[in-house]
């Protein structure tokens, strides 16, 4: 078991790095081209965060585990909300931009209670579903893109260098494929844990492997509340979260129908829906996310994690 921890320590590692250098690059492109921040968090930010979940959860299906991945992402959105919004909470309250709050806050609640309706009425993400979820997503980043508010670009950006198209294009394929290795890595270790610990898959990608996949979140957050970007944090989990169902579930239910355990369905979905509508709620109140409303998401995401080893 001792090389099986260790396997997934390096994995996950080597996935986050990964992610990160990707983002990395990403945010290169968004200053050259000058995007708004909440555009920024909501796409480049979001979508390369959304990395490890999508690497981790399509290589599941692909290795014949899906219930990995519906763990995965149920527990990655309620470790965006309860944890990686209750953090930075603690050093400095949480506000956004009412307009955003309203628009992708709301999408955010929309694709979430669709996912569990489909999950409550199928039992499961047929593969027709994911298609739908990634035709969902196409067009909420082309609408994104296409209607962003001009006004809200940052004039003061300086020009930087960039590396010639090659270099660049050669970083991007060799993150691309530390992306791939590592969830490879990963997966095998996650399975070879969840029957050590003689619990099902979803368990542990409920847990270790979503907590492990939403640090590039969590860091990302941390940075964006120490520098008051409340714009950048909030849409990195407005967005995160959006991906997470529209293009990691639908591509990994693409591959392959996932199945959505009993204890899921009860228990964790309506957590993340309830965390969810907080979230939005908390947030379209003047004081935003507070510390006593972080401490509180915390507590949440403490009892989730208990309830993974202690019930399930």
């Amino acid at each position: 078991m001792f090389l099986d921890v260790l396997i997934f320590i390096v994995s996950l590692a080597g996935l986050v790095f990964s992610a990160d250098y990707f983002i990395d690059r990403s945010v290169e492109l968004s200053h050259k081209y000058r995007l708004p921040k909440m555009v920024v968090g909501l796409t480049i930010v979001a979508i390369g965060t959304s990395l490890p979940e999508a690497a981790a959860s399509l290589m599941a299906s692909l290795s014949g585990h899906p219930e990995i991945a519906i763990g995965n992402v149920v527990g990655s959105n309620i470790c965006n909300i309860a944890l990686i919004l209750g953090l930075p909470a603690l050093l400095a309250p949480i506000v956004a931009q009412e307009k955003f709050v309203r628009r992708d806050g709301r999408l955010m609640l929309l694709v979430s209670t669709v996912l569990f309706a489909l999950a409550a009425f199928t039992g499961s993400i047929p593969s027709w579903a994911g298609y739908i979820f990634l035709a969902a997503f196409v067009g909420y980043i082309f609408c994104l893109l296409k209607y962003s508010d001009s006004a809200t670009i940052e004039e003061e950006a300086e020009e930087e260098d960039y590396d010639g198209l090659i270099v660049f294009v050669g970083k991007l394929v060799a993150s691309g494929g530390g992306i791939i290795i590592s969830s490879n890595f990963l997966v095998d270790s996650t399975v070879s844990l969840a029957r050590a610990f003689s619990v099902s898959e979803a368990v542990i990608a409920l847990s270790m492997l979503a907590l492990g996949t939403s640090l590039p979140e969590l860091s990302v957050s941390i940075a964006a509340v120490k520098k008051q970007e409340g714009d950048i944090l909030v849409g990195n989990i407005f967005g995160s979260n959006i991906s997470n169902i529209l293009m990691v579930l639908g591509l990994s239910s693409v591959v392959s129908a996932i199945p959505v355990k009993d204890s899921i369905l009860q228990i964790d979905l309506p957590i993340m829906l309830a965390t969810s509508f907080l979230m939005v709620y908390f947030l379209s109140r003047p004081a935003g996310i507070d510390k006593p409303r972080g401490i509180f998401f915390l507590a949440i995401y403490i009892s989730v994690i208990l309830r993974c080893f202690l019930i399930a």
